[in-house]
């Protein structure tokens, strides 16, 4: 059933990504006496229209019927990047005016009904929710962020104070990291809090997951450093950055962010944000979104990484926001190929598993004359992703492929070539990257022996797999050294060497 849904739910994606950098930033729902003067406070791209779209309360008390009451939005966010919704004209910088925002006060601390906010769009999506107030009692309804942690709520103040996202912005997607009491309220203005020294961290770091497929560093102030496998304008514009960068080939990860900076293909970016997730996506997101551009990376970008449709299904963590390569899969029939300023989500199949071919508007691919046809077997070179709605985040990964270049015609049963020399031949290894173990088959002419060893990048002897081997077999790694001690993750060498010959190849170790 769920497989089912994948594609409606890619087809989604677009309009998604534009809602993820609308949030609730602050709001004041208790004011002294009688309350006046309340206010709802959304922060966004500035121009973004945010017609159609609505905000929620909801009930949280048990046996409520949950929403109470709720304001259809209207106009586009001012240049500030704040839209305020104030009960009344005398509010600081109101943008329209509603008397249905004065929102329900949680209950006492002991009560355990706290309450919701909720911000829609125009398809009835939430794209924000915020939950404030206590939610001990297990019957309370809760519909804030996370979704499964009711006790990551926001704070409930006092009368005349707000809950704020403070530092401005803030959204690692838990109400009670991102929110403080914030006294006095600053509606159409910057909440406060310093810029955060960030933390250091490996995109291998920042790419560990819980068992819930949500990063650990969830939430914390990162600096980054990556190759660009994607060029800023190309999936976004209008000063939105969204690319893509990787470490060679250990991780990769999606920066996206308010940010004018250039960058293309091989530029070596040193970006800094918040660790967050996104349907399922790692993202590097604002606050304090920076991004540097040191021009040509010294370490080339690495040939995409080839895996099957199967392994990206199955496996698609450990290639997130990283270039790959899909090879000879079927282009399937579910969707057509996307008219000129549209875009299309379509299955492809190499035999091993369908994954979704995720087309975006405004590349070269959207309105192509001569495109894939269904049942056509494509080579496909892209960037590995994913789009799913609900924790645990573990499926609906795809592949989106930059333009017309990525996406070649196939020959049937086309893979990548071994390493062969003087009738030595070493078999690309299965599964690559790989976590628990993987396979590597060689061949040696007869009357001839080899060695077969791991390497790290720096060239020192990892482990020895086999010595004196000889004729056709095969050798496995299960990621430890010679002492029997697990190897850090990231990527190591494979080395084949006899009498007249040395054959070598990649493998990705993601512990």
């Amino acid at each position: 059933m769920k497989l089912r849904l994948m594609v409606l739910l890619s087809v989604l994606l677009f309009a998604a990504i534009a809602n993820a950098q609308i949030v609730i930033n602050e709001i004041l729902y208790d004011t002294p006496g009688t309350d006046a003067h309340c206010f709802t406070e959304i922060k966004g791209t500035p121009g973004t229209d945010l017609t159609g779209y609505r905000l929620v309360g909801i009930n949280g008390n048990v046996g409520s019927t949950g929403a109470y009451d709720s304001v259809l939005l209207s106009g586009v966010i001012p240049a500030s990047g704040y839209f305020v919704v104030g009960q009344d004209a005398q509010v600081v910088n109101v943008t329209q005016v509603s008397t249905h925002c004065d929102w329900q006060n949680a209950a006492s601390a002991t009560g355990g009904h706290g309450d919701n906010l909720l911000l829609k769009n125009p398809s009835g999506q939430i794209i924000d929710a915020v939950g404030y107030g206590s939610f001990a009692d297990p019957g309370a309804i809760w519909m804030g962020e996370p979704t499964d942690n009711r006790t990551a709520s926001a704070p409930d103040p006092y009368s005349g104070e707000s809950i704020a996202r403070i530092p401005d912005g803030t959204d690692t997607n838990v109400n009670s990291a991102d929110f403080q009491v914030h006294n006095p309220p600053t509606p159409g203005a910057l909440n406060g809090g310093t810029v955060p020294t960030p933390v250091d961290r490996t995109l291998l770091q920042i790419r560990t997951n819980n068992t819930n497929g949500i990063p650990v560093d969830s939430g914390l102030y990162v600096r980054v450093h990556g190759v660009a496998n994607v060029p800023s304008g190309l999936w976004q514009s209008g000063g939105l950055l969204d690319i893509s960068i990787q470490d060679g080939l250990n991780a990769g990860v999606t920066l996206r962010g308010v940010n004018s900076t250039t960058v293309a293909v091989g530029d070596s970016i040193t970006a800094q944000g918040y660790v967050s997730i996104y349907n399922g996506k790692t993202q590097i997101v604002p606050p304090y979104f920076q991004v540097t551009n040191h021009g040509a990376a010294h370490i080339a970008l690495p040939d995409p990484i080839v895996c099957t449709t199967g392994e990206l299904r199955n496996s698609g963590e450990s290639y997130e926001g990283m270039l790959v390569q899909i090879v000879g899969a079927i282009l399937g029939s579910n969707q057509n190929w996307p008219l000129l300023d549209s875009a299309a989500s379509i299955n492809l199949d190499d035999g091993t598993g369908i994954i979704t071919l995720r087309i975006e508007k405004g590349t070269d691919l959207d309105g192509w004359t001569n495109p894939p046809q269904p049942g056509d077997r494509i080579t496909v070179t892209g960037i590995a992703g994913q789009y799913d709605f609900n924790s645990p985040y573990t499926e609906y990964f795809q592949i989106s492929p930059r333009g017309q270049a990525d996406v070649v015609s196939s020959e049937v049963g086309e893979r990548p070539a071994p390493s062969v020399a003087n009738g030595f031949a070493l078999e690309m290894a299965y599964p690559n990257p790989f976590n628990r173990s993987t396979d590597i088959r060689y061949s040696i002419p007869r009357g001839e022996v080899a060695t077969i060893t791991v390497h790290d990048v720096m060239g020192r002897l990892v482990a020895t797999l086999g010595s004196d081997v000889r004729e056709a077999g095969k050798v496995s790694w299960n990621g430890r050294n010679t002492n029997g001690i697990t190897a850090a993750g990231g990527l190591y060498i494979v080395r084949m060497t006899g009498r007249s010959v040395a054959l070598t190849q990649k493998i990705l170790y993601l512990p």
